[in-house]
């Protein structure tokens, strides 16, 4: 009977240890608040729009792009925590270089609509909100700027900075 208290018990810890997507050096850069994630990229917009294009896809993203706006949409892409994200990035030309900004919203997807209906007995629980940076790593809207940070650093070559407004 100890024994499987104490399994439950350590696996109750393990899933309320925080997901850290990326190093926790780089995490406590970011201002708490930051809302979007910027890259500046040696390429031109054009090539910049093409390299996100292809890299937001190979992420696993359902890919919407719009080249006359310069827009790439992730519609809806499943993370980790049950959280689902909705990402745009948006090139804009920097001289010979260009400019990414990345941001969005996140959700719960349907393993964590589940889990929220078992927590709260609430069912339907639905709805998104801006991805923001709230300096705690483990919750989803962390976890769902973490992967705007991911995106932003498959641009190769870029200089990736964090942006409340």
């Amino acid at each position: 009977m100890k024994k499987n208290i104490l399994l439950c018990l350590m696996i109750l810890f393990q899933s309320c240890a925080p997901t850290l997507l990326v190093d926790k050096a780089d995490l406590a850069k970011i201002p708490k608040g930051s809302t979007k994630v910027v890259a500046y990229s040696p390429y031109s917009a054009d090539e910049a729009f093409g390299i996100v294009s292809k890299n937001l896809a190979q992420y696993g993203c359902p890919v919407k792009s719009n080249k006359e706006s310069m827009q790439v949409i992730c519609d809806g892409k499943s993370v980790e925590g049950g959280t689902v994200i909705k990402a745009m990035a948006y090139i804009e030309p920097d001289g010979d270089s260009s400019k990414v900004t990345f941001s969005g919203e996140w959700g719960l997807d349907a393993q964590g609509q589940v889990m929220m209906s078992a927590f709260t007995g609430v069912n339907g629980v639905s709805g998104s909100s801006k991805i923001q940076w709230d300096g705690i790593a483990g919750t989803k809207p962390c976890i769902a700027y973490q992967n705007l940070i991911l995106m932003a650093r498959t641009i190769p070559n870029s200089r990736v900075k964090y942006s409340k407004n």
